[in-house]
């Protein structure tokens, strides 16, 4: 652990690199983890939705954890240890402690109530990030849910926001818990309105991080200016709606970026045919003229 976590700016999450064969590539995930630090993130996220940890083995996810520690150092490593049961939860918690991390992630699931996984994570004693995410969950929040539990335990240090419309919970958390670090996410799709909102930064793998440091930094002096510069992001943005096309194209960018070598994706369904190869591209391209 690097220090207290502070949830300020923009965490990147990181996709899981695999090699064609599907199996890891953890020099691919560091070459990931370099590409995030050199865009100026304040952190970096491993194990969460879009880094295919429920593809991983609990092997698997101690070795990336270890190129992420490695590679991101010093800046903080938060991971994700959602799981299905108390016992899963807890146990990713004690071995992220273990690993030199500085906080976890986690959300409810359909079989483990919001309240009991924060408890279940808090078994590793790191600062712990709150996700609201039904889209992966299958769990609908609402402000009070998440107040309690983060009134309930002391190492709550933040909420990250993914249930449209985000701005709407973002603002009555920093009404109720003015302490609390609160994140966006969904690709940076909804940003603006979450700054606006009092959002103190965003957790995203939207794989042009340097351009949302930028944005986020200028928003505090010119909002108009990072408006008008997320506008310009739309048209990769666009591409992190819907799941799990979403991650099959952020690893293609990653890779039409030279970073990593393959977008092979465990997860099913998340492949690109050649014309959605192409619509990628041309996405890219139009962002970086």
């Amino acid at each position: 652990m690097t220090g207290p976590l502070r949830l300020d700016g923009v965490f990147g999450v990181l996709p899981t690199a695999f090699h064609d064969d599907g199996g890891l590539d953890l020099d691919g995930t560091g070459a990931l983890v370099r590409a995030y630090v050199d865009a100026g993130v304040a952190g970096v996220t491993v194990l969460g939705v879009m880094g295919e940890a429920a593809e991983l083995t609990e092997d698997e996810r101690r070795r990336v954890v270890a190129a992420v520690v490695a590679g991101a150092s010093p800046r903080p490593v938060i991971v994700g240890v959602t799981g299905e049961t108390h016992e899963i939860v807890a146990g990713r918690a004690r071995d992220a402690a273990g690993r030199g991390v500085s906080g976890v992630m986690v959300s409810p699931s359909r079989t483990l109530g919001l309240r009991d996984a924060v408890d279940a994570a808090a078994d590793g004693g790191l600062p712990i990030v709150v996700q609201d995410y039904p889209a992966g969950s299958g769990v609908v929040l609402d402000h009070d849910a998440i107040a309690t539990a983060a009134d309930g335990c002391r190492l709550v240090v933040g909420v990250k926001a993914e249930a449209p419309p985000t701005s709407g919970l973002i603002a009555a958390l920093r009404r109720s818990h003015p302490g609390l670090g609160l994140l966006g996410g969904l690709g940076g799709l909804f940003l603006i309105d979450e700054l606006r909102a009092g959002a103190t930064g965003v957790m995203t793998g939207l794989a042009m991080p340097d351009r949302l440091v930028s944005i986020v930094a200028q928003f505090a002096t010119d909002p108009a200016g990072a408006e008008r510069a997320w506008t310009d992001l739309l048209p990769l943005m666009r591409l992190e709606a819907f799941q799990p096309f979403s991650l099959a194209a952020r690893k293609e960018i990653w890779r039409l970026r030279g970073v990593i070598g393959s977008a092979r994706c465990r997860r099913a369904g998340a492949t690109l045919d050649d014309q959605a190869r192409d619509d990628v591209r041309r996405a890219l391209e139009r962002v970086l003229a």
